[in-house]
């Protein structure tokens, strides 16, 4: 009997397709891109321009749009009218609640950047909301160059550094490929996932060890138009454990994704993902996963709703799991949905709120892991000084198990809750790195007690860590 199988490792469980995350994140930059926009020296400039660009810095993007509106017909600014016109229809684009589609202001904003370019094309900040219209409205290449103009343009001039910033991390978001590595250290106060009150066998002497980690994960995009694009996805990871090796995990996966921006406001993919899994140096689980899902897109927010299709094959399993009522091998019917919605903003960017619901109808060819899962994912992303970030969420699981559990004293059905806490950290060190402090505590509450009085299925956890990471 393979010793690493004692406790199934519970997978994270994600509720939101990768793809869709990296289009909020598109519209998290349009909020600092187009803050760092309206910071113009407007020395020796009308005070009436003045007075609607204090709106603007004080977030009365409406009121501050059609003071501008009321000087555009006798602009003697040199273009400042329609820049600032642009900035102001992009922020309302992106936090109000806007009388126009938000379509309508992105090709607005787009018609006066360009409109103030013609009035005076060295306006560094015109082109930059030329670009990010470009870019929220999906004309990805065009955006891409305007993004590297603006960086030729303002090389060495310390004056436009944020700006350089904004571009750089648009440029990120837009170009063809990425490539991410992580490697981290942490403490797991209980690798085995076994309950307290139950007795380890002799082979383990603890459950609690350090592990470290390594992955890396590369995206490839190819444009097939303005509005849709292939995605292909190759990665791997590998943990390690000082002491409990037979613990040991490595998993290997490739994904490919087609998305088609059917509207501004529509968004529509399908994701197919396989995976394979070791467990202490042993084949352990093949999985693949087919995801349609689709998004709505408004003002500060987004919805993603989502159908997930998982097949299982387990490998190598103990004999206890290998046939019978115990075999785990089988599929995942899963649907949810995903929100993220922008909650306030702070001088260092917006504060994000993601909320996510998902149901989980588990068939697999034994009894007893046949369930009924329904997911609650609640989680807040702030941004804080010196280039800092906290994430803090938590998901609440009630899994209700469909049959009678043949290790339950009185054969009962299982029923549980498993709860799961999680802190991170998020220090930059440049546009690339940056530092991760971390920090997990996981409650695993089911009813199934053994002849014996042992809460085999019952256990809590705590990881606590730190891990650098590397996007390029």
């Amino acid at each position: 009997m393979r010793k690493a199988t004692l406790k199934t490792p519970r997978e994270p469980r994600s509720l939101l397709p990768r793809r869709w995350v990296l289009s909020m994140l598109m519209v998290v930059l349009t909020t600092t891109a187009s803050r760092a926009l309206s910071e113009e020296n407007l020395q020796g400039h009308s005070p009436k321009l003045a007075d609607a660009v204090s709106l603007l810095k004080k977030g009365k993007y409406i009121e501050a749009r059609d003071r501008l509106l009321g000087l555009l017909e006798k602009d003697a600014e040199g273009g400042l009218v329609p820049m600032y016109i642009a900035v102001a229809l992009l922020r309302i684009e992106r936090v109000e609640v806007s009388p126009f589609p938000s379509v309508d202001n992105l090709r607005k904003a787009l018609e006066f950047a360009e409109r103030a370019l013609c009035d005076d094309c060295t306006l560094v900040a015109a082109r930059m909301a030329k670009a990010v219209a470009l870019a929220r409205l999906g004309y990805t290449v065009q955006a891409e160059w305007e993004f590297n103009a603006i960086l030729q343009a303002i090389r060495g001039r310390e004056e436009y550094d944020e700006l350089a910033k904004q571009a750089k991390r648009w440029l990120a978001t837009l170009r063809p490929w990425s490539l991410q590595f992580q490697v981290g250290a942490h403490y797991d106060t209980n690798v085995t996932q076994v309950g307290q009150n139950v007795a380890i066998p002799r082979e383990f002497d603890r459950r609690e060890d350090f592990r470290f980690g390594v992955s890396v994960d590369g995206l490839r995009r190819v444009y097939l138009e303005d509005r849709a694009e292939v995605i292909l996805g190759a990665g791997a990871s590998s943990v390690w454990h000082a002491d409990l090796d037979s613990f040991d995990e490595q998993s290997y996966r490739g994904s490919v994704a087609l998305e088609h921006r059917a509207t501004d406001l529509l968004h529509v993919g399908l994701a197919y993902e396989y995976d394979f899994n070791l467990l202490g140096r042993e084949d352990y689980l093949s999985r693949h996963q087919l995801t349609p899902h689709f998004s709505i897109l408004g003002p500060g927010t987004g919805t993603t709703f989502f159908y997930r299709f998982d097949s299982r094959r387990y490998f190598d399993v103990p004999s206890l799991e290998a046939s019978g009522p115990f075999d785990r091998t089988g599929d995942i019917h899963v649907f949810g949905l995903a929100h993220t919605h922008s909650v306030g903003q702070t001088s260092n960017g917006d504060v994000l709120l993601q909320l996510g619901y998902k149901h989980e109808n588990v068939s697999t060819r034994g009894t007893e892991y046949d369930a009924r899962n329904d997911v609650l994912t609640a989680s807040l992303l702030a941004p804080l000084p010196g280039d800092m970030s906290i994430h803090l969420g938590a998901d609440w699981a009630w899994e209700d198990y469909k049959r009678r559990s043949t290790l339950d004293r009185f054969h009962r059905g299982q029923h549980a809750l498993v709860q799961t806490y999680f802190l991170t950290v998020t220090k930059r060190l440049s546009p690339n790195v940056a530092i991760l402090m971390e920090v997990l505590w996981q409650d695993d509450d089911s009813n199934i007690r053994t002849r014996d009085r042992e809460s085999v299925f019952s256990y809590d956890r705590t990881l606590a860590g730190i891990a650098l990471h590397v996007a390029l």
